[in-house]
């Protein structure tokens, strides 16, 4: 999950966004009022979880994979990036999300601890091509940004 302000479009973000359209489904992204974007230890472990599912389907080679999760940490190193660890808790407040039983407001297990994510640590603002969480998170009051 990725979270802070919406820079100007510049090639870092650009490639980041080529990056996890690379690695798999779109990923989460999530901006908050701050002028950096945060990257969840979850969305970065998704983020891995792809590339080594692409590498078991021998749809990537193992030394190209290596080569993007090298890439992919050196992103996250860079301005306007900053990793956070995963805070603690976000399992209850997913499941405090999902118990109003909202139909419109559905998603899969990962995308709704990506929600109870920015939840915990006060974002609001989702870039996600994912229909499904997108609905979610708006149903939890969140803007969501689809860029397709």
């Amino acid at each position: 999950m990725l979270m802070g302000r919406l820079p100007e479009a510049d090639e870092r973000f650009a490639m980041a966004l080529r990056l996890a359209r690379e690695l798999g489904p779109p990923e989460s992204v999530c901006w908050s009022q701050f002028g950096h974007v945060l990257v969840s230890s979850l969305a970065r472990l998704e983020a891995l979880v792809h590339v080594h599912g692409r590498v078991a389907a021998k749809m990537l080679a193992a030394t190209a994979a290596r080569r993007l999760i090298e890439r992919l940490d050196q992103v996250l190193q860079e301005e306007p990036y900053e990793l956070v660890p995963c805070p603690p808790g976000i399992i209850e407040i997913a499941e405090t999300q999902v118990r109003a039983l909202v139909k419109s407001a559905h998603c899969r297990t990962l995308d709704r601890l990506h929600l109870a994510t920015m939840q915990v640590l006060g974002v609001h603002r989702l870039l996600t091509n994912d229909d499904a969480q997108a609905r979610a998170s708006r149903g939890l009051g969140f803007e969501a940004l689809q860029p397709r």
